[in-house]
């Protein structure tokens, strides 16, 4: 006769496994919906942009914001990547289905497979490619993932690249908080950028912590979501601006939305006055300093890419 007392916490956890860390719940001033737009479609089957957003060339440090289905790719639906040059801006793809193929011009090559965070740090001057891997492309399959740009204010410095396939996740009730960026994400980015995917169970209320006087913004994806403390509702998918003070969010949703609601939240530093770039890659300080960046970049470049099967 097995001992129900020891059985006991394994039914309640259920096959999840251990009990999740509890997310904190936010408190303070409220956040409240300022904007919000719905994304047009990013060229290529499943995408979608998010920003810039019609009259919003960026938020904060956030000038590139898409996602890449959930959806099923068929096989040669898409081309090969192609590598692009970076500099002062970090480009961050947070992979949820399937798998990619990534390499840079600093030697860095791999395959990364769901769920994964990839960060490169353009700094002072890089090419990264990233994209579906060959497996993906010619055999299709699922795909699923998010990408983001930031600029990198100041001086730029010697360019990285980060990998986490670690995405810690907290519990507030029946929701789920997980960090892909930020001091206690998947990977942590040096300007201080934090990117967390929340998933709003149906009939419940998340009231996260979010930093005062930084602009967040909000990417819902999937399902009608409860904003602030005035409940503004927003059908996914749509990109949401909040207000700049608070120190609070609170997303809820309604219990007659049996799937809840998947939202991304992005909170960001202030950028500084002037700084500039061009389509999101690459960026300076002034325009004069843009112009000879941009000069660099094509000779002689920021290095070649090494080769994936070498």
């Amino acid at each position: 006769m097995p001992d129900l007392r020891r059985l006991l916490p394994a039914v309640l956890r259920g096959r999840s496994g251990p009990a999740l860390p509890e997310e904190p719940r936010g408190a303070g001033e409220p956040r409240e919906v300022r904007h919000t737009e719905t994304p047009h479609p990013a060229g290529a089957a499943l995408g979608l942009l998010a920003v810039p957003v019609e009259g919003l060339d960026g938020h904060g440090r956030l000038v590139h914001l898409s996602t890449d289905g959930p959806g099923l790719l068929r096989p040669g639906d898409r081309s090969d990547p192609t590598g692009h040059p970076l500099h002062g801006v970090a480009q961050i793809t947070v992979l949820l289905q399937g798998s990619l193929e990534h390499r840079d011009s600093l030697g860095g090559r791999g395959l990364l497979q769901a769920p994964a965070v990839h960060l490169v740090s353009g700094g002072a001057g890089v090419v990264s490619e990233i994209g579906e891997s060959r497996d993906l492309r010619r055999d299709g399959g699922q795909v699923e993932m998010v990408r983001l740009r930031l600029l990198q204010p100041g001086t730029p410095v010697v360019p990285t690249t980060r990998v986490g396939q670690d995405l810690p996740v907290r519990a507030q009730g029946r929701s789920r908080v997980t960090r892909w960026v930020g001091v206690d994400g998947a990977v942590h980015d040096p300007g201080g950028a934090a990117v967390t995917h929340l998933q709003v169970a149906a009939g419940a209320t998340l009231d996260l912590a979010v930093p005062d006087r930084h602009p967040a913004l909000l990417l819902v994806r999937r399902g009608a979501a409860l904003i602030g403390d005035d409940l503004t509702e927003v059908q996914g998918p749509a990109t949401v601006v909040l207000t700049d003070h608070g120190t609070r969010l609170t997303i809820a949703t309604r219990l007659t939305e049996d799937a809840g609601a998947d939202v991304v939240l992005i909170t960001t530093e202030r950028l500084p006055e002037g700084m500039v770039h061009r389509d999101g890659l690459v960026a300076a300080m002034d325009e004069e300093t843009l112009a000879t960046t941009l000069e660099a970049a094509r000779t002689p470049g920021f290095g070649s890419l090494p080769r994936l099967d070498g």
